[in-house]
């Protein structure tokens, strides 16, 4: 095996940026990186939690999945379009971690007088 790939924990094959420990990082590495997506709602999954980690470590958008799939109608693009500022869900926890999810719409830039 060459440098880049280690066995895990569990003996399955992995990149080394997985690590062979049972981590984040090897969920991920097991359940989304390489994968293809098929299906307009995992598309639009993969987009979104992409642009959030724009902004944000992986670590926290991967380790919040669950909230953002429950904050975004678990990823239904009819449910999402249909999303207005009085039905977004906000900020929310998980269990699992004291980050917060961001809201699924921006705050507004405008200020009152």
């Amino acid at each position: 095996m060459s440098e880049d790939v280690i066995v895990g924990y569990d003996g399955r094959a992995r990149c080394a940026w997985a690590g062979t420990g049972e981590s984040a990082f090897s969920r991920y590495h097991d359940e989304v990186w390489g994968a293809r997506t098929y299906g307009e709602d995992a598309m639009c999954e993969a987009l979104t939690l992409g642009v959030f980690e724009a902004g944000l470590s992986w670590s926290i958008v991967f380790g919040n999945r669950e909230a953002f799939r429950e904050a975004f109608h678990g990823f239904n693009i009819a449910e999402v379009a249909a999303m207005t500022g009085r039905t977004s869900t906000g900020c929310s926890r998980t269990r699992q971690s004291s980050a917060t999810v961001p809201r699924s719409r921006p705050p507004s830039t405008t200020r009152e007088p």
